[in-house]
């Protein structure tokens, strides 16, 4: 049956003895073998082993290899290929159709980056850091977003954010958590779980309503390096309790380390 269809195909195939598999592959044991089929055009490769053995000779002869970055199109020119990436973050003009108006991209640091109110609400799940300046969201009209990064996140300005996540977690950090702010009206600065798994640091005199945890681990890999230690700079005030369905953590100590 398997012959019958790679003759329709094409493709190489005979059945060979035992003693002719094992001339073949010396290697293999075939004590209890009566007959094996062999395509002489087949092969493996590793894919892993392959691209990068690729990656490295391209870079070998000039190549600048970007990585996390799709590609939409190769066409040939010339002696090379021509790599067609599409539209970068940067290039999003409006809200709408899964484009997020606002963000822009610095592939140097492998940040994005975002001022004040120009980001569609919903959770963000980022491969690489996030900076957010300017002011976003209002007192009374927190703007609801939700950061998940695999490494930093740098949040300055005024802000006003609640999370968008149904959990109530609002920043997640691989790497450090940098956040800055300034009580005014009400609304806190920071509505839900607020976690770094390396450092945290806490600027200005913001509200906090959630737990704010810190692991306090190094910085893994593609985290930019914002803070050395834990710390606190200002007079935050930072209210969070344990009851609630949703609350799956406890906070069993606290410290604060203050600089004159």
């Amino acid at each position: 049956h398997r012959e019958g269809i790679a003759d329709q195909l094409g493709v190489p195939f005979e059945i060979v003895s035992a003693q002719e598999a094992k001339d073949l592959f010396p290697l293999g044991n075939f004590d209890d073998v009566l007959g094996a089929a062999h395509l002489p055009t087949d092969g493996y490769v590793d894919p892993t082993g392959l691209t990068h053995a690729l990656a490295k000779g391209a870079q070998a002869k000039g190549s600048e290899i970007s990585r996390h970055t799709r590609v939409t199109g190769i066409e040939r020119s010339g002696d090379g290929w021509l790599i067609d990436t599409g539209p970068a973050p940067w290039d999003s003009t409006a809200i709408g159709s899964g484009q997020v108006q606002g963000w822009r991209w610095d592939s140097g640091t492998s940040e994005y980056s975002l001022t004040g109110n120009s980001a569609a609400e919903g959770s963000f799940c980022v491969h690489g850091n996030v900076k957010v300046t300017g002011n976003t969201g209002a007192n009374g009209n927190p703007h609801s977003i939700s950061f998940f990064a695999t490494g930093s996140i740098n949040i300055g300005g005024n802000p006003k954010i609640t999370a968008a996540d149904p959990d109530g977690i609002l920043l997640i950090a691989g790497g450090d958590l940098d956040v800055s702010g300034n009580a005014s009206g009400s609304t806190p600065a920071y509505s839900g779980m607020m976690y770094a798994g390396s450092q945290c640091r806490v600027n200005g005199n913001p509200k906090l309503g959630g737990h704010l945890i810190c692991y306090d681990a190094p910085d893994p890999s593609g985290a930019i390096d914002l803070i050395v230690e834990n710390k606190v700079n200002g007079n935050p005030t930072i209210t969070y309790d344990c009851t609630g369905e949703r609350r799956r953590t406890s906070i069993t100590s606290w410290w604060e380390t203050r600089t004159r």
